[in-house]
This record gives C-alpha cells, sequence and structure tokens, in this order.
C-alpha cells in the first residue's frame, strides 16, 4: 500500500469532463560538489607538476578536465581520480598603459566538470623557478670523423631538460637524428654541420660544430 501512494505521490492528474491527462514527473536530480582530498595550492613553479586527487570521484558521472593558459593536465590514476597539472614556462610580466604590471601570462586555470556536479575551477599562477634551469651537458665528442663514419653524442642530463630539440644549418654532408638521449651522425660526404641544441629551461643554447673528412 505504501508503495502505491508513494507511486500517487509522483502523479498529477488533470481533467475535464470529456478528457483526463495523467502526468509522471521525474525525481530532480540533485548536482553534487566536486571534492578533492585536500587544500589545493593555487602557485605552480613553471615546469613542476602536481598532483590534485579528487576524493568524490566514484560519484561522479562522465568526468573531464580542460585547461586554459600555460598549463597541461591530464586524467589518470587507478581509479581515474588523479589529475597531474604541469605548468609551462613563465613568462616575464609586462606593463599595461597605466605602467601597471601585467601577469596575464602567467595566469592558468583547470576546470573539472561532470553530468551530475557543479562545475569547479581553479586558478593558477605560474612562478619563476629558478633551480629548474639545466645546462646541457654533453659527453665527450671528437668533432671531427671520416666520411661513412657513424658517430653519436649522449646528452647526458638529457631526462632534466624539457622540450630537448635540435636544429641543424644543413644536412647536406652530414646526416642525423636523435634517439632518446643520443644524437647519432652519418657522414655522407666530405663539409660539416652546425648543431643547435635546446631546451624550454636551458640555461642557454649550445652549438655543436661537426666536420667529415675523407
Amino acid at each position: 500500500m505504501k508503495k502505491i501512494l508513494s507511486i500517487l505521490a509522483a502523479v498529477s492528474i488533470t481533467g475535464t469532463t470529456s478528457s483526463l491527462v495523467v502526468a509522471c514527473s521525474e525525481p530532480e536530480t540533485v548536482l553534487k560538489t566536486i571534492e578533492f582530498d585536500k587544500e589545493q595550492d593555487n602557485e605552480i613553479k613553471e615546469f613542476d607538476t602536481l598532483t590534485i586527487k579528487v576524493k568524490n570521484r566514484s560519484k561522479l558521472t562522465g568526468l573531464s578536465i580542460t585547461t586554459s593558459g600555460n598549463i597541461t593536465a591530464t586524467l589518470g590514476g587507478k581509479n581515474n581520480d588523479e589529475i597531474s597539472v604541469k605548468a609551462g614556462k613563465y613568462q616575464e610580466p609586462s606593463k599595461n598603459e597605466g605602467n601597471k604590471i601585467d601577469n596575464s601570462k602567467n595566469e592558468a586555470s583547470l576546470t573539472l566538470t561532470a553530468k551530475n556536479a557543479y562545475t569547479e575551477i581553479i586558478n593558477f599562477t605560474i612562478a619563476k623557478n629558478d633551480e629548474a634551469y639545466k645546462e646541457i651537458k654533453l659527453s665527450e665528442y671528437n668533432p671531427e670523423f671520416k666520411v661513412g663514419e657513424e658517430k653519436e653524442i649522449i646528452i647526458d642530463n638529457y631526462s632534466e631538460l624539457v622540450n630537448f630539440k635540435v636544429t641543424a644549418n644543413s644536412t647536406k654532408n652530414i646526416a642525423y637524428k636523435l634517439v632518446n638521449n643520443k644524437l647519432k651522425f652519418k657522414a655522407k660526404s666530405e663539409g660539416s654541420i652546425s648543431l643547435i641544441l635546446s631546451a624550454n629551461n636551458a640555461k642557454e643554447s649550445k652549438t655543436i660544430e661537426l666536420k667529415s673528412t675523407k
């Protein structure tokens, strides 16, 4: 009897002398609040990564994340409840018309949404991190080698460098390729090559001059 009464409570009946309309109303969805395991730090140092854990992940439907500004974020972990946020390079503030400091280039945000929850936005400020800047360190190498020979230079601190890349003035005489932490060369003919090594967090770029001989 109680079950029948609960069903009737969700049914509204309207009618006239010639018609009867029964309308069933669906229960209203109660939105949840996205909860975290601890209070979030709103400052993140350039190139650093911080982890945010969603405390009530199992109660959230279709959790997704988006970012704005110079940060990237990925959702993962054993229960898909951990967000890794990585900061990009700090940019020097500029001055606007009123000679006021404009630090907007270092402002970023992480937005969390779920079908059954209120949207949550976490704002970040990217701070300078002098300790993150590294010198590009190389193994010893001979700048001259014979045509047909293959040589390699090891980037000793490759794992510390962010977005390490190599550019060359020409590959006509000497071909090269970067394989993980190894820079490999092969001399196709007599000549030379100039390579510039750089990284987002390198203290300065490094130039390598190589020469192939017969």
